[in-house]
């Protein structure tokens, strides 16, 4: 008995570096940074090995780094899609698909077509500015289908944009990280003052705000020489603050119980 070593269609695609996708990886308006380069590979690597237990030829046949961002050539069509799929439903952002005839299949004569997919997850993050028909935004929410913009003036008015009009139509101003700071130094039922930490200056705020008491630190941005306020950033640390309270007083009621 002769025995005759073969490899199964799978394995010799996988080793010939087969594919039929290429999925591109890139950010609205700028490269990606070296952080989201690691976390999106990570992300791309686990559904990869996710896909495989359901489609086996869902493999990456090769990972191109790229200087705007990253190139995986896919083994399958749909394993390209799902990876894609679960991109936009994590980050949000913008899916463009476009297919190529590369061959004829000798048995069937069908043609044959590799797709390029390319997602941009969006430039910006929750809590930045960004410049929208003119005013200013701030991003509160993402999703994969809008970004959701609460407006800087007035009654702080919300909107919500497709990615598409995000890309074309709208700018950052600022990170969140990089907006100044000013300390509440008085509140009145229509009016917040607060005093710049860096320049000392004061301003007068609308008071729209819930709960603000003296002290409390704001996150500032000027656009168009003029100030407004983009958040209380001690909203969430009074919240910590009292939820801390709360755990403090049962522990206590508790520890009173047992005596």
């Amino acid at each position: 008995v002769y025995l005759t070593m073969v490899q199964c269609p799978r394995c010799s695609r996988y080793m010939s570096n087969y594919y039929e996708a290429t999925v591109q990886v890139r950010a609205m308006n700028r490269f990606l940074t070296d952080d989201e380069r690691k976390e999106l590979d990570d992300f791309v690597r686990r559904e990869v090995e996710k896909r495989l237990k359901k489609d086996r030829m869902s493999f990456i046949s090769k990972f191109i780094p790229q200087k705007e961002g990253l190139d995986y050539q896919i083994g399958s069509m749909g394993g390209a899609r799902n990876i894609v799929s679960a991109i936009k439903s994590k980050y949000g952002g913008k899916v463009n698909e476009t297919a190529k005839l590369v061959g004829v299949e000798k048995d069937t004569g069908k043609n044959q077509y590799r797709i390029t997919i390319v997602i941009r997850i969006p430039e910006y993050k929750i809590g930045d500015i960004i410049e929208y028909n003119n005013k200013p935004y701030r991003v509160v929410s993402i999703n994969e289908n809008k970004l959701y913009l609460e407006g800087l003036t007035g009654k702080r008015e919300k909107i919500s944009l497709q990615w598409n009009v995000v890309e074309k139509n709208t700018k950052l101003l600022c990170k969140e990280n990089e907006c100044s700071t000013a300390t509440v130094i008085s509140i009145s039922p229509k009016t917040i003052i607060a005093m710049d930490n860096e320049n000392y200056e004061v301003y007068d705020y609308d008071n729209v705000f819930q709960n603000i008491k003296e002290g409390d630190i704001l996150r500032i941005f000027k656009y168009n020489n003029v100030n407004y306020v983009v958040n209380v950033i001690n909203d969430f640390n009074n919240k910590d603050d009292k939820n801390n309270k709360n755990d403090g007083d049962k522990d206590n009621k508790d520890n009173k119980d047992n005596k």
